[in-house]
Parts: structure tokens; C-alpha cells; sequence
């Protein structure tokens, strides 16, 4: 007769620890190999429906999980994906619903696949067909590219902006003295009359060339209060704010991930122009 009480109040219990569930924790139960597909349903709501998930991925590759915000009601985290050379991330959106945080949405770049074919399709140019290309563009007003420098330029932007967010942020942690001083050009710049169309520094001299900034802009898809360091004009890029209050709201169809850099700098991708 005294058991009842007792699984009645570690029922309880139980469903208390599952409604107070961190969006980290509850990720990570999703995401797990062999995931409770009751949970996944139980934790599921706007434009999740509840796959991918854990039950989707191979057993051996491993997941890691970062929080990236957390804002009222709605909360974003990065979910790392590695198996082998294989390196996936994605954005794992949450909103608080009936007090259990929920997966609403997953974020993702939109214009990766255009932006493989057209890396590819630059890679596999010969160096003969690389100069008869560039002799072409000689002819047009304004190409994508004139120059062999120009031609390498792309390619390693394209490589950058592809490439999984630790390798971004080791980019900018190796050049961290350049981009200082490129903020600092920024900065002057905005004190002076500007045009909002063009780039508030050139990125393209000897000293800036190899951070892979192809312009410098303030508001557009970000706040004012950011200034953007854009990879290839869109997307991805890095940022600096004076003051996180200023970072936007993350959202799996605008700006999907921000992540701190340190120091007023933070890295940023958004999924589509906005």
C-alpha cells in the first residue's frame, strides 16, 4: 500500500526534470544516438516534425552541442556534426512552450550547394583555361575577376565561407592584429561621409587581402550598431558590436548564428538575403 505514494511522487518528479529541461538537454536527448522517439515527439512543435534527429544519424559519428542565445522565450544552439573529414553544423531553434522547451525550427545555409558548384567548378579549371578566362575579362567592363590575384581570391573566400564555424573563427584568431586594424579603418570611415553601397575600407590591399573580406558595411540585415566584415559580400562573415544588447534575435530564416569571438567580435551567418 506505501508504494503507490512512492511512484506516484517519482512520476511526478520525472515529468518535473523533463517540463525544466534546458534547450542544451534537450538538443542533446534528441540528438542522441537511439533517441526516445517520444521525447523527440513530446519536445516538437512549429516546423519541426520531428526528423532529423539522433534516430537519423550514424551511431559513430559525434555531436556536440554550444548555446548561442537565449532571449524570453525563444533559445538558439549549434550542433556539430563529425565523422571522419565530415564536418556538419546546424542551428538548433527552441521556443518555451507550456514551460518545456521545445525544437521549432533547424537553420541552415541556403546558398551552400550554389556556392560548392560554383568552388568546384573554379577548382577544376587548368591553369590554360584559368589564363584564357582571365585574357576574356579583359574585354568586359567589370568582371568577376581580371586578374590571376582576383581569380585566387574568390577561391579562397569560397573555401573560407564554406568551411565548418571552428575553421572560420581559427581564421580570425590568426589574423585577430589585422582585423583590429581593419575596425579601426572602419571606424574612422564612419566618421567621414560615406556611400551605404560601397565597402567603408578596401579590403583588397596587400595588409587586408588575406583575412578574405570582400566589403565592409553597417546595417542592411544586421543593426546599425554592427559593423559587418562580409566573406564574398553575404552570409557569412564576422561583426563587431560595441554591446551584445545590439546583436539581433537568431532565427532559422534570417540571422541563424552569432557566436563571441571576443573582445566586441563575434562570428555571424544568416540563411537568405533579407
Amino acid at each position: 500500500m506505501n508504494k503507490l505514494p512512492l511512484i506516484l511522487l517519482a512520476a511526478l518528479l520525472s515529468a518535473c526534470a523533463q517540463s525544466s529541461l534546458q534547450p542544451v538537454m534537450v538538443a542533446k536527448k534528441i540528438f542522441q544516438v537511439n533517441a526516445d522517439e517520444k521525447f523527440i515527439n513530446a519536445h516538437s512543435t512549429g516546423d519541426y516534425r520531428g526528423s532529423p534527429s539522433g534516430r537519423d544519424l550514424p551511431a559513430d559519428m559525434q555531436r556536440s552541442f554550444l548555446l548561442l542565445q537565449q532571449r524570453g522565450e525563444n533559445s538558439a544552439v549549434a550542433l556539430n556534426l563529425r565523422q571522419g573529414n565530415l564536418i556538419i553544423d546546424k542551428y538548433l531553434f527552441f521556443t518555451k512552450d507550456s514551460g518545456s522547451w521545445k525544437l521549432s525550427g533547424i537553420g541552415t545555409p541556403t546558398l551552400a550547394q550554389l556556392h560548392v558548384r560554383k568552388l568546384r567548378a573554379m577548382q577544376a579549371l587548368s591553369e590554360a583555361a584559368i589564363d584564357s578566362t582571365l585574357r576574356e575579362a579583359q574585354q568586359y567592363t567589370d568582371p568577376e575577376y581580371k586578374t590571376r590575384e582576383e581569380f585566387d581570391f574568390i577561391v579562397n573566400s569560397l573555401q573560407l565561407k564554406l568551411a565548418p564555424d571552428d575553421t572560420l573563427i581559427a581564421h580570425f584568431n590568426k589574423y585577430r592584429p589585422a582585423f583590429d586594424n581593419l575596425l579601426v579603418a572602419a571606424r574612422q570611415a564612419l566618421q567621414q561621409p560615406h556611400d551605404e553601397y560601397n565597402s567603408l575600407v578596401n579590403t583588397k590591399t596587400p595588409a587586408y587581402r588575406p583575412l578574405l573580406i570582400s566589403n565592409i558595411t553597417t546595417g542592411g540585415f544586421l543593426p546599425a550598431q554592427c559593423i559587418d566584415f562580409h566573406i564574398l559580400y553575404d552570409q557569412v562573415g564576422y561583426l563587431y558590436t560595441p554591446d551584445e544588447k545590439y546583436l539581433p534575435e537568431l532565427r532559422p530564416d534570417k540571422v541563424m548564428m552569432v557566436r563571441k569571438l571576443g573582445r566586441g567580435w563575434y562570428l555571424y551567418k544568416v540563411a537568405i538575403y533579407l
